[in-house]
C-alpha cells in the first residue's frame, strides 16, 4: 500500500496577564519552514515539524520546536483552541501517501472521513458561538495581504499539496501534548483506513450546516457510534490509549463545558 505520513502546522497566539493579544512579531519575525515562524500573517504563528510515518514521533517533534524556539517574558502566555483575540486558530494537519492517492475525489473522500469521525467529536470542546463564527465568517486579511480570509475551517475545508493533502477543518489542538496526541493518533488511523478500504463508515455531509453553526448536538449524540466505528479499524490496536482517551474527554465534556483558549499552553507540554 506504501507510507501514510503524517505532518501539521497548527496556529498559536499571544495574549498578555490582562488578556489581551499582543502580536506574534512582538516575539516571532521569521517565515516558517520548519520549526516555529510566521506563515503569511503577523498576528499569529504555527509550528511546523518535519512528517512522520507515526504520530507520536510527530508530535514528540513538535515539543522539541515549541522549546527551542519560544522564548517569551514570564508574563506572557502562548495560547491555542479557536481563538487568539479576533484572529480564528487552525489545527492543520497534512497526509502524505503514495502518487496513487494523490487525486482530488480521494483527498476530498477523505476529508469527509476525517470531518464525520474527529471534525464533529471535537465540537464537543468548542464554544458554539465561536465554532460558528470561525467557520462562517470572513476575517480581514493581514500582513499585505488584500481581500478577505474566511470561512476557517467549514465543513470540507482541504487543500491539496505535492505530498497528499492539507485537512483544515479543526481548530488549534496545540492546547496540550495530551491532547495533541490524541488528535493526531486519531486522525492516522482514520486516514489509514481510508487508504485501505476506501469506505466511508460515517457521513455527516447531510448535516455539514449544523457543524458549521457550532451544533454541538451533533457531537454529542453520535459519540458512541463514532468512537465504536474507530475502534473496529486496523491500526486502532496501535494507538488504543491516545484515542480512548480522547474521547472519553469527549464524553466528559458532554458538550456543557469548553476548552479555555486563555489558558497557557506551555506548562501543559511540560516544557523545561
Amino acid at each position: 500500500m506504501g507510507r501514510l505520513t503524517i505532518g501539521s502546522d497548527p496556529e498559536f497566539g499571544f495574549i498578555n496577564e490582562a488578556g489581551d493579544q499582543v502580536y506574534a512579531t512582538k516575539f516571532i519575525n521569521n517565515p516558517v519552514e520548519y520549526g516555529v515562524g510566521l506563515d503569511h500573517h503577523t498576528h499569529i504563528a504555527e509550528v511546523r515539524s518535519r512528517p512522520s510515518g507515526c504520530p507520536l514521533r510527530h508530535v514528540q517533534a513538535i515539543k522539541y520546536l515549541l522549546n527551542r524556539d519560544i522564548k517569551i517574558p514570564s508574563n506572557i502566555k502562548v495560547v491555542a483552541g479557536t481563538f487568539c483575540g479576533q484572529d480564528p486558530l487552525g489545527g492543520h494537519i497534512h497526509f502524505g501517501f503514495p502518487e496513487k492517492y494523490g487525486n482530488s475525489s480521494f483527498c476530498s473522500e477523505a476529508t469527509t472521513a476525517l470531518d464525520s469521525l474527529l471534525g464533529v467529536p471535537v465540537l464537543c470542546l468548542e464554544d458554539s458561538a465561536e465554532a460558528s463564527q470561525r467557520r462562517t465568517d470572513k476575517f480581514h486579511a493581514v500582513n499585505g495581504n488584500e481581500g478577505v480570509n474566511g470561512p476557517y475551517g467549514f465543513w470540507g475545508d482541504f487543500r491539496e499539496t505535492d505530498h497528499g493533502f492539507e485537512w483544515r477543518t479543526l481548530p488549534s489542538w496545540l492546547v496540550s501534548e495530551s491532547f495533541a496526541k490524541q488528535i493526531l493518533c486519531t486522525a492516522y488511523v482514520v486516514v489509514h483506513d481510508f487508504m485501505v478500504n476506501h469506505k466511508i463508515h460515517i457521513n455527516f455531509s447531510d448535516s455539514y450546516s449544523k457543524f458549521n453553526n457550532g451544533d454541538k448536538l451533533l457531537a454529542t449524540t453520535s459519540l458512541k457510534k463514532i468512537f465504536e466505528t474507530i475502534r473496529s479499524m486496523e491500526l486502532y490496536p496501535i494507538y488504543a490509549i491516545q484515542i480512548a482517551s480522547l474521547f472519553g474527554l469527549l464524553k466528559a465534556f458532554g458538550g456543557n463545558k469548553t476548552w479555555n483558549c486563555k489558558e497557557n499552553i506551555i506548562p501543559k507540554w511540560n516544557r523545561r
